[in-house]
């Protein structure tokens, strides 16, 4: 007889153990699937972080010298006036091809080095030409009214 009454209790106790253990099975599976996404969230952000630091550091650099080509001196030589400064002979980066180094063609040169890195357009495009008039009209309209 009490043989009998044991096992019924034991059952219980069993199946209390099996319900916690299914329990925290659940609440482990819901966390480890809170970290993934957490993780993935943090991976996210760091990237964004990653790239707000390059642009930082790329604004942070000192601006380029515009300039204009006066000829080619060579293969990797280009004769180049820069504003009130003078005329230079500097040379050219790699991801620039000489041809296109014509004369008169506006280009940007590094500030440290005097590398010629960029072709710069030869023109503003006829919309901002358009707007840059507009503005000023606009401006001279506004002192008028102030006199």
């Amino acid at each position: 007889m009490a043989a009998a009454a044991v096992a019924p209790a034991r059952a219980g106790i069993q199946s209390y153990y099996d319900a916690n253990i299914l329990e925290l099975e659940s609440t482990i599976k819901e966390r480890r699937m809170n970290k993934r996404r957490l993780e993935a969230q943090r991976n996210e952000l760091n990237g964004r972080v990653r790239l707000l630091r390059e642009e930082l550091h790329m604004l942070l650099e000192p601006a380029s010298n515009c300039g204009e080509v006066i000829k080619a001196m060579g293969k990797q030589k280009v004769l180049v006036k820069v504003g009130q400064e003078g005329k230079y002979v500097v040379d050219i980066d790699k991801e620039i091809n000489i041809d296109d180094c014509k004369p008169n063609a506006r280009i940007a040169l590094r500030s440290d080095s005097y590398v010629l890195h960029k072709i710069l357009p030869s023109k503003a495009p006829r919309l901002q030409a358009r707007a840059a008039g507009r503005i000023a009209r606009f401006f001279e309209y506004l002192d008028a009214g102030y006199e």
